[in-house]
């Protein structure tokens, strides 16, 4: 238990964090140095994994609201809640481009947990890896060309810099 999945504002102003609460998990903000933390998103589900805009003005999160885990984004208040993902299995860890244009995120939709990208309308949505084994954590490259991420590959567990298409 405890606080999980921080995130700092472009600006460095605002924390954002993910916190366990009984049956669910709640999103916080929390203006920094020393503001007083408070929930943006609460229940119901898990609200996990926050990733800042790079303008700062929403930010993308996942959540099991709806049954399973979609991907969600949201102003910093917590209100305009748009999911971008509707689909039978888990989608998770979703982070933005440095342009803030399109959103990479792991999705087990087909079978198997790989990464994806969409526009950050939720349109475009495109598997980026396709291994047998789990690749997960999608992180951007600072040039937006290309995604670091973790995967498994015969049992162990490893990194991986991909370039787009």
């Amino acid at each position: 238990s405890g606080a999980r999945s921080p995130a700092i504002a472009p600006d460095g102003a605002m924390l954002l964090y993910s916190y366990p609460e009984s049956e669910t998990q709640s999103i916080l903000a929390m203006a920094l140095p020393q503001g007083k933390p408070q929930a943006i998103i609460a229940g119901p589900g898990v609200n996990n994994w926050p990733d800042f805009a790079p303008d700062g003005q929403r930010f993308v999160f996942g959540s099991s609201r709806d049954g399973n885990f979609e991907i969600y984004t949201a102003k910093l208040d917590g209100s305009d809640v748009l999911r971008l993902t509707k689909e039978p299995l888990q989608d998770l860890r979703p982070r933005f481009s440095p342009d803030g244009q399109r959103i990479a995120f792991t999705s087990g939709r087909d079978g198997n947990y790989e990464i994806y990208m969409m526009r950050v309308d939720g349109s475009e949505q495109a598997r980026l890896t396709a291994n047998p084994e789990r690749d997960d954590y999608p992180s951007w490259h600072p040039s937006g060309r290309q995604i670091v991420y973790g995967a498994e590959r015969n049992g162990k567990h490893d990194l991986y810099l991909g370039d787009l298409p």
